[in-house]
């Protein structure tokens, strides 16, 4: 990333007519565990915005309904602030730049697994046996 120290995860995804209520919120789930996993994995505060409330269909051939629920995480996948389900929203998450300055670098374990064992990103990183 760059150094980036924030990304934004903009997400246009809901559920179809009925659909909640043969999956209940495992789709919800999913995306916000993915959305997660991609703060942890680059290192950096992630917003994974998204709308709330139902849309319909351009045509009128029915819609559907996004969960809203917007949130921040930091560059661990830790839920610092989350937004409404049902409602709009302006979130509001303060960070502490120097923080994110002190820890950026350590315990970035993606890197080094992906890097290998002695590489200069992980320097003396254990192999794994698979």
């Amino acid at each position: 990333m760059k150094g980036a120290e924030f990304s934004f995860c903009p997400t246009a995804i809901g559920y179809a007519p009925g659909q909640q209520e043969r999956t209940g919120t495992a789709n919800h789930d999913a995306w916000q565990v993915v959305q997660r996993g991609h703060a942890v994995a680059n290192g950096c505060y992630l917003a994974a915005v998204k709308r709330a409330g139902y849309e319909e269909h351009p045509g009128g051939q029915g819609g559907f309904d996004s969960w809203g629920q917007s949130f921040v995480a930091d560059r661990y996948g830790a839920v610092l602030a989350h937004a409404a389900a049902h409602e709009e929203e302006v979130l509001i998450c303060p960070r502490d730049l120097r923080r994110s300055d002190q820890t950026r670098g350590r315990g970035r374990f993606v890197a080094c697994h992906l890097a290998g064992r002695g590489s200069r990103h992980c320097p003396g990183s254990i192999a794994i046996a698979g």
